[in-house]
């Protein structure tokens, strides 16, 4: 067994670490640096893990409940599952998902934007049933690329576009969306399906700029939180189960009411909701 005390890190550089059985425990972290890490185990242990210019393999589906924190040019060929506290998060690029990865709700992935532009390319579409934040901590863009199949977006999972310090936000490849997909930043997307399902929400202030693809909205439109302009930059198609939750408190668009602005194409339909807020008696 391994122990590593809380504010110790364990490195292991330009190597191969095969973890068959036993023990690595404590408050402090693993990082791994040019190395191959091989895992014959059902969970990775407990402790803080950091890859860099690495590889993650494994025999079966490895369950995660730490964090694993990938840095540069990760190669993550282990088939994961997420469970309810597991994190992957991506701060930095050339990071590849060839695995099949699942999740459970309460798990997270978050591409950071923390030390470069950061990306996680996933060769296989996934089920979401958890969070996926894409933000930047210094200024930095993050991407989450999907390079064959779907990322399903599923019933009470999110989607989180955090506005953070700046960068580009990016969410490449066929999406569709059944829960909460939150628009709090610039959004762009290039793909061949953008898909929110009548049980999908779409919220935000900022845009979603589309190349490939048009919106296809079966589900609810919700500027906001706080009344403001929602933006499909793109064509758009809505269905008769759409649904376009409005607030209005004055006559000024985006601060004293909501508006939801495509730019190009639209087809209109389904059901407008409007609330009046403020006092306003138009």
């Amino acid at each position: 067994s391994i122990t590593i005390a809380a504010s110790q890190t364990l490195t292991i550089q330009n190597s191969r670490f095969d973890y068959n059985a036993g023990s690595i425990t404590g408050a402090g972290a693993l990082y791994f640096d040019n190395t191959v890490y091989n895992l014959a185990v059902a969970n990775f242990p407990s402790v803080y893990h950091t890859f860099y210019n690495s590889k993650v393999e494994a025999t079966g589906v490895v369950g995660n409940s730490t964090t694993l924190q990938f840095l540069y040019n990760d190669s993550i060929k282990a088939s994961i599952n997420n469970k309810a506290t597991g994190v992957i998060r991506v701060s930095h690029y050339y990071n590849y998902m060839t695995g099949t990865f699942t999740n459970v709700a309460g798990s997270k992935i978050t591409i950071d934007g923390a030390n470069y532009t950061s990306d996680l390319y996933v060769q296989n579409g996934f089920t979401n049933k958890g969070t996926i934040e894409l933000t930047s901590l210094t200024g930095y863009g993050s991407g989450l690329y999907i390079q064959n199949g779907v990322l399903t977006n599923d019933t009470n999972a999110t989607i989180d576009v955090i506005i953070g310090v700046g960068g580009a936000r990016t969410l490449n490849g066929k999406i569709t969306n059944n829960g909460s997909l939150k628009i709090g930043y610039e959004l762009s997307s290039t793909s061949s399906s953008f898909i929110n399902n009548a049980v999908g929400t779409v919220s935000g202030l900022y845009n979603l700029t589309l190349t490939g693809t048009r919106f296809l909205n079966n589900g609810t439109i919700t500027p906001g939180p706080i009344t403001g302009v929602l933006g499909i930059s793109g064509d758009a198609k809505n269905s008769a189960t759409a649904i376009y939750n409005m607030q209005i408190g004055g006559l000024t668009p985006g601060t004293q009411h909501d508006q939801y602005n495509v730019t190009g194409a639209d087809t209109l339909n389904g059901a407008l909701n409007v609330s009046l807020i403020n006092g306003y008696v138009p």
